[in-house]
């Protein structure tokens, strides 16, 4: 039984795995989420011209 459970256990760990590290953990998905709640500039309202006066 106890190499049943192996088995088992190996298996969902290769299914979870991505060798291409396409899929995003629980914790990496709300980082776009979270991003999507905060104030952000967009890069045209900036005077680029002049950037380095800030």
């Amino acid at each position: 039984m106890e190499i049943e459970y192996k088995k088992e256990f190996i298996k969902k760990l290769i299914k979870s795995w991505d060798p291409d590290f396409t899929k995003l953990t629980s914790k990496e998905l709300e980082k776009p989420e979270s991003a999507k709640k905060t104030e952000s500039i967009n890069a045209t309202n900036i005077d680029w011209d002049n950037f380095y006066k800030y």
